[in-house]
């Protein structure tokens, strides 16, 4: 089952990889930063979170540079051991949908400050994931993908 792998320059799941490791082996992003761009998603919310949020972007330039590289590949490869199953893990589904929660944030603070055209172009960077999570080849990266698309479509 597995896909043929692409070069690592074109092949977004290494980039995936790189930012799974910010997020949670060197804790570059935490739980509190991704919890501040998803309070955006209140309709009232505060000039505080939006200036909160601007913060965090401007502070963690990098790791959104990173996050706009990796669903700026069209294709994604994830190398996977097909042949354990219901055993095989899918720890990248959690880092995606995340993403989509970021960039949909990120959306928002750009739509705030005035720049709706900005807003608009990164939030269709999102729908970029979803197409990431269908070219794999298991049921729950499809799952995943409806999952990503709600997040998209509620931004």
């Amino acid at each position: 089952l597995q896909c043929p792998l692409l070069p690592p320059d074109q092949n977004a799941a290494t980039l995936y990889q790189q930012w799974h490791d910010l997020r949670f082996k060197s804790k570059t992003l935490t739980s509190k930063d991704e919890l501040a761009m998803e309070a955006l998603q209140n309709p009232n919310a505060t000039t505080e979170q939006f200036a909160a949020a601007r913060h965090l972007l401007d502070e963690k330039k990098y790791v959104f540079a990173l996050l706009h590289q990796t669903v700026g590949r069209p294709q994604c490869v994830f190398q996977k051991e097909y042949a354990l199953g219901p055993a095989m893990t899918n720890l990248e589904l959690t880092d995606l949908r995340s993403m989509a929660r970021l960039l949909r944030g990120e959306s928002m603070v750009l739509l705030h400050e005035g720049r709706p055209e900005d807003a608009v172009s990164t939030m269709a960077l999102a729908f970029r994931i979803v197409s990431h999570l269908q070219q794999g080849q298991t049921i729950a990266s499809h799952q995943v993908a409806f999952a990503v698309d709600g997040i998209v479509l509620n931004g």
